[in-house]
């Protein structure tokens, strides 16, 4: 009998060992790559230079150690080449969703914690009766955190991964609490299965972020989980910017930490996630001609900037659901 508790104890002591190990990697690849509060700052000049960004704050190194600390297999890939990849595609995305940079420019990760003019956009009435009804609909979900979460369901399922409850669907803005604007991202990063069955990348179907660029190292696809067909399938030229934002502060990251942490990482394999023509009007998808909303949301009729563009007593209405006309 005593064996057996020997054997036991000396089981659990090794998993608390393995456990601790695991914990501590990812801690160990942040601090080394970003080993003073200076090296930090630098990879985010606009966030730390620019006074109009209330980013840096809720978004600091420290609440991104904390977050991390709870979520061991995030950069924990078994090579510093696979953690550099990780970490490069998953700051591409969260610097594009909070970027400050000057158009061209991409130096502006970390800028701005929620999204700029986001409190007018109807992320609810273009989902089914479940969601479309949310408290706080349709003008309260927009993005928060890192990657900007957005719409009541992604709300709905980060809270139930942190709290166990649907909290976050009564008070949205808890994201921008503490850690929680680095670990509501890193849950969906890890967690969160999303993209298109039919896809431009090397992958149909859905799938995490995740799991697409350390299984597959296909950065595209990470944009498509993110963002779906706004920017993956049928992109109007603002979302085309997006995508294209997405890839040069990914190709920026694998140069700039590769470099820094010695090892070779390609920036070359499996960017995008779109090889069509883009339309040249971003608002086509956005903007239709109806007698009301519903009536422009419900058909593909002509598109339009302004009232003066429609007929027939119809209105131009904007945030209509980009799929009816795809």
């Amino acid at each position: 009998m005593n064996k057996m508790v020997h054997a036991l104890f000396a089981i659990l002591v090794l998993l608390v060992m393995v456990s601790s190990k695991v914990q501590a990697d990812n801690q160990v690849f942040l601090n080394t790559i970003f080993p003073t509060t200076q090296s930090w700052q630098d990879t985010f000049p606009v966030a730390y230079l620019n006074s109009a960004c209330n980013g840096k704050k809720v978004l600091s190194f420290r609440h991104l150690l904390s977050a991390t600390k709870r979520h061991p297999h995030f950069l924990n890939n078994g090579s510093t080449e696979e953690n550099v990849r990780e970490w490069a595609a998953f700051l591409a995305n969260v610097s594009q969703e909070t970027t400050g940079a000057a158009e061209g420019q991409y130096d502006g990760g970390l800028c701005f914690s929620k999204e700029v003019g986001g409190e007018g956009i109807d992320y609810c009435s273009t989902l089914n009766e479940e969601w479309a009804h949310k408290p706080l609909c349709p003008y309260g979900y927009y993005g928060r955190g890192a990657l900007q979460i957005t719409n009541p369901y992604n709300y709905n399922e980060t809270s139930q991964e942190v709290y166990g409850d649907d909290r976050l669907l009564n008070d949205p803005d808890l994201i921008l609490e503490g850690d929680l604007a680095w670990e509501a991202s890193i849950i969906f990063w890890m967690k969160h299965k999303g993209g298109l069955a039919s896809s431009d990348t090397s992958i149909d179907g859905y799938i995490t972020a995740h799991e697409a660029i350390v299984l597959h190292h296909d950065f595209g696809k990470t944009i498509e989980v993110i963002n779906g067909n706004l920017e993956c399938q049928s992109p109007g030229a603002d979302f085309r910017k997006r995508t294209e934002g997405r890839i040069e502060y990914y190709k920026k990251y694998i140069d700039k930490f590769s470099k820094q942490l010695k090892v070779l990482v390609s920036n070359k394999e499996k960017l995008d996630c779109y090889y069509g023509t883009v339309d040249p009007r971003p608002e086509e998808s956005a903007y239709r001609c109806g007698l009301d909303w519903a009536d422009a949301n419900g058909k593909c009729g002509q598109s339009c900037i302004n009232d003066g563009e429609c007929s027939n007593s119809e209105k131009c209405f904007n945030g209509v659901d980009p799929n009816m006309c795809f």
